[in-house]
């Protein structure tokens, strides 16, 4: 909490301009889930959020990623500040470049500043000159740097990441310098060594890695490496004109769906002990769903179901008494670590963004205190040191309660409004009873760590 402390005064300066409201609920819930991940968890003197350096390269593109589908630049100069405190070439081994390849290319599509585009370019030619061999295994690239004359594991992640960052590249090979096509041949050649390698198991998901022999290591399922490869495939598809492409995507897709979820249908990581890396896995496979998307929607008829169910079960039963989301979306609260918050960023952005007919009773119509168009309150109920379920709770229980608004501080105190024209009477023992001079809610006044939602 002292980190939260520390920058909590430059963060709010980051975060100055009045947040967007959109109208999807799920999108705003993303606005403030970012607002709170920017406050409470990074650090401006070295351009990182708490959590692993590549993990922190995933939160940067969560965030380029939301302000492209907000509409929003309320996040920039977190960008840039990133951006002026970190190099090109950090971190150890090839998968962990390419998370800011793929972070930098998000951040140039937010911005237009070529600066971002030309790092992404220096991470790729670095990666290609250094890890794509074909001594072993007939090509791909290796996960680590490893000693001449002696193998390295090669993996699905760090393929599927070269394969996604090159036809990334592709439309900007002009730009960049390179002859028009010179991306587009590495993300080809990197399919068909992958396509080759049966990496992909005969369920349509695909395992960790290749084994000494070159085959199918049966490694763990990990969701992101459902992921990673989505995005990848469908550009790969759109740029050769081969729909096939997309029917590999949709098949890993409608898999990862009905053997990497619980009985009830929500995202689960194949793991009983997980440690600090997989508490972002299941993000960043939403991030390239929501990616990809577009392109599926002939394929993915459930897709909106999926989407909207996960993201209620976070609300309804993965918040924790902080405010904060646990790292299991079924629930109950469990590690509520900055890797695990920005997961949950990419999940509302991606139902935000992908999820048709949302749910209108509840709904988060912004960041800060419930307002009407006047920008004046309304009476309350209020309370602090209460969940936002206890404080939906209230709310559904009052006849006359319009909305609520709930505040989670980065030093985990929480403190609910509960917006009704019920009077003092309608607060519940132990609540308090607060004035004001507004009969309804439209909107909310853009306060940090304040989300207003509407009945």
């Amino acid at each position: 909490m002292d980190l939260c402390k520390s920058f909590y005064i430059f963060a709010v300066l980051l975060a100055s301009a009045m947040a967007i409201q959109t109208s999807s609920p799920y999108l705003n819930r993303a606005i403030v889930q970012a607002d709170r991940l920017v406050q409470c968890s990074y650090n401006s003197n070295t351009g990182l959020f708490s959590e692993l350096l590549w993990q922190s390269a995933n939160t940067i593109e969560s965030l380029s990623n939301l302000m492209i589908e907000a509409n929003s630049n309320q996040f920039v100069s977190v960008i840039q500040n990133t951006y002026d405190k970190t190099g090109p070439i950090i971190d150890n081994c090839f998968d962990d470049h390419q998370w800011w390849l793929l972070a930098w290319i998000r951040a140039y599509q937010l911005t237009k500043d070529v600066k971002y585009l030309q790092r992404a370019a220096i991470i790729f030619d670095n990666t290609t000159a250094r890890a794509w061999t074909t001594t072993q295994c007939g090509g791909g690239v290796v996960w680590c740097p490893v000693p001449p004359g002696t193998n390295g594991y090669k993996n699905a992640i760090t393929n599927e990441l070269y394969l996604t960052s090159a036809i990334s590249l592709h439309p900007y090979a002009n730009i960049l310098g390179r002859s028009t096509n010179y991306y587009l041949d590495w993300a080809i050649k990197e399919w068909k060594w992958f396509s080759s390698t049966g990496m992909i198991n005969s369920a349509q998901l695909i395992n960790d890695g290749l084994n000494n022999q070159c085959t199918n290591n049966g490694g763990v399922t990990w969701t992101y490496n459902q992921g990673v490869l989505l995005n990848g495939l469908t550009l790969l598809s759109r740029a050769i004109n081969d729909p096939s492409l997309l029917t590999v995507a949709a098949k890993i897709i409608q898999a990862t769906f009905s053997k990497l979820t619980t009985r009830d249908g929500i995202l689960n990581e194949p793991c009983s002990g997980c440690d600090g890396d997989q508490l972002i896995f299941k993000g960043i496979f939403l991030r390239h769903l929501g990616y990809a998307a577009a392109n599926l929607t002939a394929y993915l008829p459930n897709l909106s179901t999926f989407l909207i169910n996960n993201s209620n079960s976070v609300i309804q039963n993965a918040v924790c008494r902080d405010g904060s989301y646990g790292f299991l979306w079924q629930g109950p609260c469990a590690d509520q670590s900055t890797a695990a918050q920005s997961s949950v960023l990419d999940l509302f952005t991606s139902a935000g963004v992908n999820a048709k007919n949302q749910p209108t009773n509840w709904r988060a119509i912004g960041l800060g205190n419930c307002v009407d168009d006047k920008g004046q309150s309304m009476p309350n109920c209020f309370r602090s040191g209460v969940s936002e379920e206890s404080c939906r709770n209230v709310a559904q229980n009052d006849a006359k309660a319009v909305g609520y608004d709930i505040s989670t501080y980065c030093n985990g105190q929480t403190y609910c409004r509960v917006r009704t024209l019920g009077g003092p009477s309608a607060c519940p023992s132990g609540w308090s009873y607060g004035g004001g001079s507004a009969t309804t809610v439209s909107s909310a006044d853009g306060n940090h760590l304040t989300v207003c939602v509407l009945k």
